[in-house]
C-alpha cells in the first residue's frame, strides 16, 4: 500500500516530464516469453485494479521506478488476459557468468529496458587484467571505455571476447580470451590498479522487437560469445526513425560448416517489418573474417537466424542512416529518401541528378508575332515588336503602342482606336487634363477646398454633410438648459422640465408652485395670478361659473356643453335665444273624426274639436246621450251654447251670451280680430298678423315675444377661453 502511494506521488511529480512520450518506446518487446528463474527479492508485483491496468501504464510505472531510484526496474512482464504487471530489477544480461533464459508462454509478454551503452554489454571486473599478455591482439590508445567496447563488437580478428581498459592511460587491449570458472577454457587474471577487465554477459535476446530508441545498437546470437548454439530459430525486428535506414555491420559470423543448402538456415535479413519482406542479405558460409554490411531501404529490418545440428554464433552492430543528411541537391531542390539512397526533387527550371542544369525554357519558341525569347532561370521573357506586348507578345497594342494616355492605361478597342482608363484626378480622352473637383462647386451650403485627389466642403452654420446639403441638427449643441430638445421644421423646440420656461428652458418658472386647477399661471410684473379656463373663476380657478344664469333663452332652456352655451328651444320657436316664432297649426296633427278642428288661441299644441249634433268627446268619438244628460231634467241657456276660442258663456236674464278673449269677437267668439291693431310689439319692432296670432320682428339686440328685452351679448360665447360677463353697457361685454 505504501509503495502504491509513493508511486502515485512520483507519477504526479514526474509524469508531465514525459507525458507526451510513448511509455513502451524505451523497451525491447519479446512476445510470448517470460524470464526465469527470478530471485524473490527481485520481483515487485503491481496491485493496481485489473480494470485500470494496461501495458502502457505498466511501462510508465517501470520507467518512473527506474528514474526515482526506489526500485531499479529494468524489465517487466505483462499478461494481457488478466491485466497483471510484474516488475523486476534484473535482465537477461545482469547475472555474472550465468545464463538467465527467456522461457515460452503465449499468455505473457516480456519488456526489457535498453542497456544504455556498448560498455553495458560487458561485465566489469575492477583492478584486474588477463595474465596472458599475448592474448591482447590489438592495443588502442587515446580512447574511452565506450569506444573500446564498440571496437570489441566490430572486431573481426579472431573474435574479441573481452577487453581491459585503463582510465589512467586512456588505453585498452582487445583479447580473444576470457576468464571463467572452467579451468579448461578460462584465461587466468591478475590484480592490477591500472586496468579494469570487461567480458561479455552471457545472454542476448531471441524473438524480440527492438525499438528505435533502444541502446546499445548491437545484436548477437544467444549466449554469445561463450557458447555456439544449435537447434535454434530466432527473429529480431529492428525499428528506425521515420526517414532513416538501418545499416548493419556483422563483425563475427560463425558456422561449423556451410548451411546454405539447408532451407532457411543461416542469418537472413529481410528489408521490411516481417519475414515476408524482400531478402537483402543471407549469411550461411563457414566462418569468414571480412565485415559484412547491409543497408535497408525502409525504416525497419527483420533479422532471422536458424540452425539445426550445425553450431553457429554471430555479433553485429547497427546504426540509423539518413541518406539525405549529406545530399548534393542544388538550387533549392528537396531531397527525398529512396531505397538505399535519395533523389533530388528539382524546382521548376532545373534538371539533372542534383538539379544542377538550367532548363532552356525557350526551346519551344513561346514568343508570338516575331517576339524574341530570352531564357531565364525557371522561366523566360519575350522581347516584343512595337505593336505587341504581353508575356508571349500575344496582345495587339495598335495605337496604344504610341502611349497616347498621358496619365492612364491604354486599351485597344479596334485596329486604329483606343480608350484611356485615367488615373485618379485626371480626365479627358488622353487623361491629359487635371480634374477640377471644385468647379462647379459641389458644396450646396458651403465653400469648396480641393485636397489631394478630392475636395473638402467647409459648411455654413446650420448645415453638415459631405456636400453641406444636410440641415444640421441644432439639438446636438444642447440648447435646452433644462428640457428635452426636438427638431421641428429645421429648428429646435425645447420641452421644458417643470419649474422652467423660455425658448431654451433657462428661465425659472415662478408659477411652478401655483396650483391653478382649471387655468394657467400668469406672471405679470413678478405678480403671479391664475388665468382661469372658460367656466371657472376664483384665485385658483376652482369655482365653476353657472354661465346659463346670464343667458335668456325666451322660449327654451340654456344648455352648457363643454363650456359652450346654447339655447334648446321649445317646439314652435327658433333662434339663438329661441326668440323667433315658428307658425305651427295644431290641427295639422289633430284627429277630430267627423268634427271640425279649431286651434286654441295662444297655443301651438292645443286644439278642440267642434262635433256635430249627437257627437261628443275630445275627438268627437262618442255618440248618444251622456250620463249628465240623463240626470239633468232642467237645462240652462248656456248648456245649449258653446263659446269658441276660450270665450265663456254667461247667462244674462235667461239669455246665453259669450264673453270673448282678445282678439276674438262674435256671438260665439268665432271671429278673430287683427292682433296688430292693438300695437302689441315694442321697441319699434314690426308686427305681422298670422292665422294663429301675431309675430313681432325685433331689431338687432332686442328679443322677447313683444320685443321687450335686450339680448345678452354673451349668448354667442365671444370669449373663447375666458368667462363672458355682461357690462353696464346694454350691448357690451367684458
Amino acid at each position: 500500500m505504501a509503495f502504491n502511494l509513493l508511486l502515485i506521488l512520483i507519477i504526479t511529480i514526474l509524469g508531465p516530464l514525459f507525458a507526451e512520450e510513448d511509455p513502451l518506446s524505451e523497451y525491447v518487446h519479446v512476445p510470448a516469453r517470460y524470464i526465469a528463474p527470478i530471485p524473490a527479492n527481485s520481483i515487485l508485483k503491481d496491485n493496481t485494479s485489473p480494470d485500470r491496468m494496461s501495458v502502457n501504464l505498466c511501462a510508465a510505472k517501470c520507467t518512473l521506478l527506474f528514474r526515482s531510484g526506489n526500485f531499479p526496474c529494468y524489465a517487466f512482464e505483462y499478461t494481457p488476459g488478466s491485466n497483471m504487471c510484474i516488475y523486476t530489477n534484473i535482465t537477461t544480461l545482469m547475472l555474472n557468468a550465468g545464463y538467465l533464459s527467456l522461457k515460452q508462454n503465449k499468455a505473457v509478454h516480456y519488456y526489457e529496458r535498453p542497456k544504455g551503452s556498448f560498455k553495458n554489454l560487458f561485465h566489469g571486473q575492477p583492478n584486474t587484467a588477463l595474465k596472458d599478455q599475448g592474448s591482447y591482439f590489438d592495443i588502442k590508445r587515446n580512447v574511452t571505455v565506450e569506444q573500446c567496447a564498440h571496437m570489441c563488437l566490430l572486431s573481426t580478428q579472431t573474435g574479441c571476447l573481452s577487453f581491459s581498459y585503463s582510465n589512467q592511460l586512456t588505453a585498452c587491449g582487445l583479447s580473444n580470451k576470457y576468464h571463467s570458472n572452467n579451468a579448461k577454457t578460462s584465461a587466468p587474471i591478475m590484480a592490477t590498479p591500472l586496468y579494469d577487465h570487461y567480458q561479455f554477459f552471457t545472454s542476448w535476446p531471441c524473438n524480440a522487437i527492438i525499438p528505435m530508441n533502444y541502446t546499445p545498437t548491437a545484436i548477437a546470437s544467444v549466449r554469445f560469445p561463450y557458447q555456439a548454439v544449435r537447434n535454434i530459430q530466432c527473429y529480431l525486428k529492428l525499428e528506425a526513425p521515420q526517414g532513416h535506414r538501418i545499416e548493419m555491420t556483422f563483425s563475427t559470423v560463425y558456422f561449423g560448416k556451410d548451411v546454405c543448402t539447408n532451407s532457411g538456415d543461416g542469418i537472413t535479413l529481410h528489408d521490411g517489418e516481417t519475414v515476408s519482406a524482400p531478402v537483402i542479405g543471407r549469411f550461411c558460409e563457414r566462418t569468414g573474417s571480412a565485415l559484412k554490411v547491409r543497408k535497408s531501404t525502409a525504416n525497419s529490418l527483420f533479422v532471422t537466424y536458424k540452425t539445426g545440428s550445425v553450431p553457429m554464433a554471430f555479433k553485429a552492430v547497427y546504426q540509423f542512416v539518413n541518406p539525405c543528411a549529406d545530399h548534393k541537391c542544388q538550387n533549392g531542390a528537396i531531397c527525398s529518401v529512396t531505397n538505399r539512397s535519395y533523389v533530388c526533387n528539382c524546382p521548376h527550371g532545373w534538371s539533372g541528378r542534383f538539379c544542377e542544369a538550367n532548363i532552356d525554357d525557350c526551346v519551344n519558341e513561346p514568343c508570338l508575332f516575331g517576339g524574341t525569347c530570352v531564357d531565364e532561370l525557371n522561366g523566360y521573357h519575350c522581347q516584343c515588336s512595337k505593336e505587341f506586348s504581353g508575356n508571349r507578345c500575344e496582345k495587339f497594342l495598335g495605337k496604344c503602342a504610341e502611349h497616347p494616355c498621358v496619365h492612364g492605361a491604354c486599351h485597344v478597342t479596334s485596329r486604329y482606336n483606343y480608350t484611356c482608363k485615367c488615373e485618379k484626378d485626371y480626365i479627358g480622352k488622353n487623361c491629359d487634363h487635371k480634374q477640377q473637383y471644385c468647379n462647379p462647386n459641389p458644396c450646396v451650403h458651403g465653400s469648396c477646398l480641393e485636397t489631394f485627389g478630392y475636395y473638402l466642403c467647409q459648411c455654413k452654420n446650420g448645415y453638415t454633410g459631405q456636400n453641406c446639403n444636410i440641415p444640421e441638427n441644432p439639438c446636438k449643441y444642447r440648447p435646452c438648459a433644462n428640457g428635452v430638445c426636438s427638431l421641428v421644421n429645421a429648428t429646435y423646440h425645447c420641452a421644458c422640465l417643470k419649474g422652467f420656461y423660455g425658448r431654451n428652458c433657462d428661465i425659472i418658472d415662478k408659477c411652478a408652485n401655483m396650483n391653478c386647477l382649471h387655468g394657467k399661471c400668469v406672471n405679470m410684473n413678478n405678480t403671479l395670478k391664475c388665468e382661469c379656463d372658460n367656466g371657472f373663476t376664483g384665485s385658483n380657478c376652482d369655482v365653476m361659473i353657472n354661465q346659463c344664469a346670464m343667458v335668456n333663452c325666451f322660449h327654451g332652456k340654456c344648455i352648457n356643453t363643454n363650456n359652450t352655451l346654447s339655447c334648446e328651444c321649445k317646439e314652435g320657436w327658433t333662434g339663438s335665444t329661441c326668440e323667433t316664432d315658428i307658425a305651427i297649426d295644431p290641427c295639422d296633427k289633430a284627429q277630430c273624426g267627423i268634427g271640425l278642428c279649431e286651434a286654441l288661441h295662444g297655443s301651438r299644441m292645443e286644439y278642440r274639436c267642434l262635433c256635430p249634433t249627437g257627437y261628443h268627446g275630445k275627438n268627437c268619438q262618442s255618440r248618444g246621450v251622456t250620463n249628465e244628460d240623463k240626470f239633468h231634467t232642467k237645462s240652462t241657456p248656456c248648456e245649449q251654447v258653446q263659446c269658441l276660442n276660450g270665450g265663456k258663456c254667461k247667462d244674462l236674464n235667461g239669455k246665453a251670451t259669450c264673453s270673448c278673449k282678445a282678439p276674438f269677437s262674435g256671438n260665439f267668439c268665432e271671429q278673430k280680430l287683427k292682433d296688430c291693431s292693438f300695437l302689441p310689439c315694442l321697441a319699434n319692432s314690426t308686427c305681422v298678423d298670422t292665422r294663429l296670432g301675431h309675430v313681432c320682428i325685433c331689431p338687432t339686440g332686442i328679443v322677447g315675444q313683444a320685443c321687450d328685452r335686450v339680448m345678452s351679448p354673451c349668448i354667442s360665447n365671444p370669449c373663447k377661453t375666458s368667462i363672458c360677463q355682461e357690462s353696464n353697457n346694454t350691448y357690451g361685454y367684458r
